[in-house]
């Protein structure tokens, strides 16, 4: 090795080392930082004006988040593919606010659908990607057809909204674009292995779009919302048993915890908000002591379905 080589290797070795401690010191305070956010409340930005596009629109935790928006000063485009459904809810939010919100028909799993949605809304400022479908089986009972449904809503609809709302976003300067994900995509249970893979996957692709953002376009924020167990509203189908000592969270709490996400602009939300402690515990311990933990709080999924069809 030369000695030109040598002092660059010293000199890099140097600078990394002093950039370790220095970031040692910048992550306690982020840390101190998180917790107090968490018992103090934060800045949040105003929503009013906003135009926001929410997926899965028709019901449940769709319509909840729609509701909460539109008392928050926004303008609502409602998308599902049941449109009697948007419709309602897009009345429901207009009694708050008269002519602030419209239903939209949306199949976002076809990307020729979304372009036409495009050109017949006006720009979104929040686009808030909710629809999912959830189901439980045996790896070997579910069908091909259904995995491969539960894929194109849970996680390619993803990437067709955001390849068509973004660069409307990046022309303007500003959005934000919001995923519904999962506890599901820290932790594993038995029966929902389509489910969970999933959710990890919309969480990874918007863990990736956050770097590409920060670098590119920092003024696009993201934010990743993680619930528990919903609790199904009467009229919906139950898909799965559950056995937990955490009990279910409500769409009201969730749609809460995703407009306060939005407003103070979190990049990860769990709901309940303590559930990220729990999650990141698991994820550190050792496999063995994880699921110990896991068999303590009943964390069972059983099918009520003898065969899933798509």
């Amino acid at each position: 090795m030369s000695k030109k080589r040598f002092e660059r290797d010293v000199l890099e070795w140097t600078k990394f080392v002093f950039e370790m401690l220095w970031g040692v010191i910048v992550t306690a305070g982020l840390i101190i930082k998180e917790i107090f956010e968490l018992v103090v409340s934060s800045k949040s930005k105003s929503l009013v004006g906003q135009h926001v596009l929410v997926t899965g629109a028709a019901r449940g935790l769709g319509r909840e988040i729609c509701l909460r928006l539109i008392r928050e000063g926004c303008s609502m485009t409602c998308v599902d593919v049941m449109l009697e459904g948007a419709k309602e809810t897009a009345a429901i939010c207009n009694a708050v606010r008269s002519g602030c919100a419209k239903a939209k028909l949306c199949d976002i799993t076809d990307r020729e659908s979304i372009k036409r949605l495009l050109k017949d809304i006006p720009p979104v400022d929040v686009l808030i990607n909710n629809a999912g479908i959830v189901s439980s089986a045996d790896i070997l009972e579910v069908t091909d057809e259904h995995i491969e449904k539960m894929m194109a809503v849970n996680v390619m609809s993803h990437f067709w909204t955001i390849r068509a709302f973004l660069p409307g976003m990046i022309e303007r300067g500003r959005g934000h674009i919001v995923a519904i994900a999962s506890a599901a995509a820290f932790t594993s249970a038995a029966n929902i292995a389509p489910y969970t893979a999933t959710k990890y996957a919309v969480t990874g692709m918007m863990a990736s779009l956050r770097e590409e953002f920060r670098r590119a376009h920092p003024q696009i924020k993201t934010t990743t919302i993680h619930p528990f167990f919903i609790t199904p509203p009467p009229s919906s189908v139950e898909h799965w048993n559950k056995e937990s000592r955490i009990p279910d969270v409500t769409a009201g709490q969730t749609a809460d915890m995703t407009v306060m996400g939005i407003k103070k602009e979190k990049i990860t939300v769990t709901v309940p908000a303590h559930l990220y402690f729990l999650l990141l515990l698991l994820q550190m311990l050792p496999s063995a002591a994880g699921e110990l933990w896991r068999d303590m709080f009943y964390a069972n999924i059983n099918s009520l379905d003898k065969k899933i069809k798509a």
